[in-house]
């Protein structure tokens, strides 16, 4: 029986030990499970966590991305809203300016419209002088201007263009030492001998370069000394020889095509021509001149002087269809050439010929002017006329007006330097008019 219990004892402790063993494995079994699904928990936590974060970084990069593109949308939007608004400023710029512009353009005009032209530059005015001897009171030249010493400008002195009829070359030392190389030979007063200036033959380089580097001489060779003359200014006598008195322009547009040559007076064409009290005789007014008149002809230094010439000179001018309303009549000057035949022919062609074509001087400047630019001026003042009153700056010289420079005649080449018979129009301005 023992052994049966024995058997049954060892039986139940390897029951007991084959249970134990089988609960630890049971256990480690158990264990090990949990440990795997603990790391499987763990792997699918990281996974969820990389999901999540992988998840993050895309919406965040997408987000950015849309950020960036909103920005670049906004500025996008900027820059055209700032360029439209710029071409607008610049179109209303230029909307402005272009109106500024025609409004200046329209104020230019009428300023243009309302303000009368100006007047085109004239020549300076100089004088004429009347020059007398200061001690005999001899009536030597009325064709004096005023001037200066080239080398000593406060010097001042008269000179003109033709050598004074009552005066002539002297033969004296000069009472001064000279101041240049010109040619010279002095001038004596006919009714004192004084010596009242003088005459250049030559000039010298030296003065030659002064006139071309400064001013001009005007051809004047005569010098008269300030303190050996008295001097008047030259006034105006109604029919003096020499003197643009007044333009002249063809009668009509007709006798512009037809080549007629009768002038009328420029008052016709708005140029104020009031009338004066009519002057008297020129030939029974003119002065008398050291002209022995029984003498067949005189001779006056390098010229002959014949009275038919002195009678032209002196002689009124021919009766023309304007002389009526008391404006000037221009008549050229008489070329007296040397030699008693020349001289006559010249003065019968003077008295007999046909009128010459007219010239027109305008404000007072003295230049003549062709035909074609006289027909071309008549025209346009002529329609001026017709259309309202006319303005013109043409001078019209009056009885006793003073003259200028501009208003004498030019002299031929062969006449400039050569004496001529002088005439005081203070004799016979003096004297009272006739008819009062």
């Amino acid at each position: 029986m023992e052994r049966v219990l024995d058997a049954d004892a060892e039986a139940g402790g390897a029951r007991e030990t084959t249970s134990h063993i089988a609960r630890q494995m049971a256990h480690q079994l158990t264990r090990r499970a949990q440990f795997l699904e603990m790391r499987e928990a763990a792997a699918a936590r990281e996974r969820e966590h990389a999901d999540f974060q992988r998840t993050a970084s895309l919406a965040t990069e997408q987000s950015y991305v849309m950020q960036q593109l909103f920005h670049h949308q906004q500025q996008g939007q900027q820059q055209a809203r700032q360029q439209a608004q710029q071409q607008v400023q610049r179109e209303a710029a230029e909307h402005i300016a272009q109106q500024a512009h025609q409004q200046q353009q329209q104020q230019i005009q009428q300023q243009q419209q309302e303000q009368p032209a100006p007047a085109p530059k004239t020549e300076p005015k100089h004088r004429v002088f009347l020059l007398n001897c200061k001690y005999c009171k001899t009536f030597l030249s009325n064709r004096g201007q005023k001037a200066v010493l080239l080398l000593e400008p406060h010097i001042t002195l008269y000179s003109t263009d033709s050598i004074p009829f009552n005066c002539g070359p002297l033969y004296l030392p000069p009472p001064v030492e000279r101041t240049c190389d010109c040619i010279t030979h002095s001038l004596g007063c006919y009714g004192c001998g004084a010596q009242v200036g003088y005459h250049i033959v030559a000039p010298c380089s030296r003065c030659t370069s002064s006139v071309a580097n400064h001013r001009s001489s005007n051809g004047h060779r005569t010098v008269l000394h300030r303190s050996e003359i008295s001097i008047r200014e030259r006034r105006y006598v109604p029919g003096e020889p020499g003197v643009l008195a007044a333009p002249y322009l063809p009668s009509s547009t007709k006798s512009l095509h037809s080549g007629s040559t009768t002038p009328i007076p420029m008052g016709v064409a708005g140029v104020d021509m009031t009338p004066s009290a009519p002057s008297p005789p020129m030939n029974t007014m003119m002065p008398t001149f050291a002209i022995n008149s029984a003498s067949s002809s005189v001779r006056t230094g390098s010229r002959t002087l014949r009275s038919a010439s002195v009678a032209a000179w002196t002689s009124p001018p021919p009766v023309s269809s304007h002389a009526s309303n008391g404006s000037a009549v221009n008549e050229p000057q008489v070329s007296m050439a040397s030699g008693n035949g020349e001289v006559d022919k010249t003065v019968d062609a003077h008295l007999h010929r046909e009128p010459m074509a007219p010239t027109l001087r305008v404000n007072g400047n003295g230049a003549n002017r062709s035909s074609n630019a006289n027909m071309a001026s008549a025209h346009s003042i002529g329609t001026k006329a017709a259309s309202g009153p006319a303005e013109s700056t043409a001078r019209v010289i009056k009885r006793g007006d003073v003259l200028y420079w501009a208003d004498l005649l030019p002299e031929s080449a062969s006449e400039i330097g050569k004496r001529q018979v002088p005439l005081d129009p203070d004799l016979i301005l003096n004297q009272p008019l006739a008819g009062r």
